[in-house]
């Protein structure tokens, strides 16, 4: 349900008690309540996602290519385009591999209020295997040997804690193939020093280890979008966040036909909220073009303009018919 709706339903209420001799139950003006708290909750659900922007192929390659001259494998550059090529196909959230600040680590909070669990991966949630799905123990020597990356999910927010789901390792292109990225993640993470209770999002950076940030990606990425796109507007800059790499992983499932269903699976997603992260991209503009050319029985078309000529059968007056002998 949309947030006007919400609204509009809300206010409705209102009128009915109003009618009826009684206070208005919904504060829209004291902005109190927990009607209202339930409106701007699905204010804020809908309007999250679209502000932010898809990762374009573009975008993309501009990264890689800031990556591939930076010659530290440790430096920020590389290790946000490991994050990128991952989260294209996994669709991780910020929390998932981040930090609020660079130096301290998130936790959630259990409700007992006596035990908190880390919100990032470690690297006990990737587990390499190899072609037989029997697991690599050591895979940082194993490369060859890895064909699949299995992540498990600690702790979600549609609360299927635990889940686990795995890709293929992409031969035919090893640039963007999320088994190597991954690799890399942990790699990254062992030769910086991260004990294995520690997340594996990390940089180095003035010679200090450094978890990533959304500030950091978020600066990062309009640094990016701004020399791929030199015309961008500072309203069109604001799109540009962290949360890009979850909305361009739901759109390229978009782009290529998958089902609700499927979506909603690999993007772990249990309601379809998924639809507020889809987007009207270029992609889609060329098919629609495509619907409406000359090959598409609506096109406007000469050949579908103009009719087949319509054979008009003679009238005769009935007083001129004669027997049927004389027509044969």
């Amino acid at each position: 349900m949309r947030a006007q709706s919400v609204r509009e339903y809300l206010e409705a209420v209102n009128a009915l008690f109003v009618e009826r001799g009684f206070h208005s139950p919904v504060d829209f003006a004291g902005e109190a309540g927990p009607a209202y708290t339930l409106y701007e909750v699905v204010k804020t659900w809908e309007e999250e996602p679209n502000r932010r922007t898809h990762l374009t192929p573009e975008f993309i390659e501009a990264v890689r290519e800031r990556a591939s001259h930076d010659k530290s494998q440790n430096g920020f550059s590389n290790a946000i385009n490991d994050h990128i090529i991952l989260g294209r196909c996994n669709g991780h959230r910020l929390s998932e591999y981040g930090q609020q600040t660079q130096q301290k680590i998130d936790y959630h909070e259990l409700p007992c209020g006596t035990r908190r669990i880390i919100k990032a991966f470690l690297r006990k949630d990737f587990r390499f295997l190899d072609n037989q799905e029997r697991t690599i123990k050591d895979p940082i020597n194993n490369l060859d040997l890895i064909d699949t990356i299995e992540i498990t999910w600690r702790v979600q927010k549609n609360r299927r804690n635990g889940q686990r789901i795995s890709w293929k390792r992409d031969h035919a292109r090893p640039h963007l193939c999320p088994v190597l990225a991954a690799w890399r993640i942990y790699s990254r993470s062992v030769r910086l020093g991260q004990a294995d209770d520690q997340p594996m999002g990390v940089y180095f950076d003035r010679k200090k280890v450094r978890y990533i940030t959304g500030t950091k990606i978020a600066k990062y990425f309009k640094s990016v979008a701004a020399q791929v796109f030199p015309d961008i507007t500072k309203t069109e800059l604001g799109a540009y966040s962290a949360h890009m790499i979850r909305v361009s992983a739901c759109v390229i499932l978009q782009v290529a036909d998958k089902e609700a269903d499927f979506i909603k699976m690999r993007l772990r997603w249990e309601s379809d909220s998924y639809r507020v992260y889809l987007r009207n991209t270029s992609l889609l503009a060329k098919r629609h073009l495509e619907a409406s050319t000359e090959t598409h029985i609506y096109a406007l078309t000469e050949r579908n303009l103009n009719p087949l000529p319509i054979t008009v059968t003679p009238q005769v007056d009935p007083d001129e018919v004669g027997t049927y002998e004389d027509f044969i």
